[in-house]
């Protein structure tokens, strides 16, 4: 976070003005597209889950971007929309690591997630089921 704050505020205050100006018309083109939705449901990473160390705060700053680039492109435009967005583990890859299925709603919908929640907990519930190298699987949980 911080080599991003001093990268970016090295390029003036005109790019920091510019970039609120797209991410204002990012949000707005967003909320036209998702007005009269009830949810929208994109993969929570676009990838599978990678190998710890993946995204270490420790590789060459631009190689560490890149990567956080592919991974999440669905998710960030939900928070600069002022959307509640929930990941909800709801497959596994075949090596048994769970795979996130985003759902977000339009701003002020809290509550309609929350109950999608409890009623996708009931149908397929997670709370018991851990990535297989886990603490708690490997204690026999």
């Amino acid at each position: 976070s911080r080599t991003l704050a001093e990268r970016f505020r090295s390029r003036g205050p005109a790019a920091l003005i510019e970039a609120r100006r797209i991410f204002e018309a990012s949000a707005a083109t967003y909320l036209e597209t998702i007005a009269g939705f009830d949810v929208v449901l994109t993969p929570t990473l676009a990838t599978l889950p990678w190998p710890l160390g993946h995204l270490s705060p420790v590789l060459p700053t631009d190689l560490l971007l890149a990567r956080t680039r592919r991974a999440v492109g669905y998710t960030p435009i939900h928070n600069l929309a002022g959307c509640p967005a929930m990941s909800v583990p709801l497959h596994r890859s075949d090596e048994g690591l769970p795979i996130g299925a985003h759902f977000a709603a339009a701003p002020g919908a809290d509550a309609l997630l929350l109950r999608l929640a409890y009623q996708l907990e009931e149908a397929r519930p997670w709370q018991d089921r851990w990535a297989p190298w886990s603490y708690p699987a490997m204690q026999g949980a």
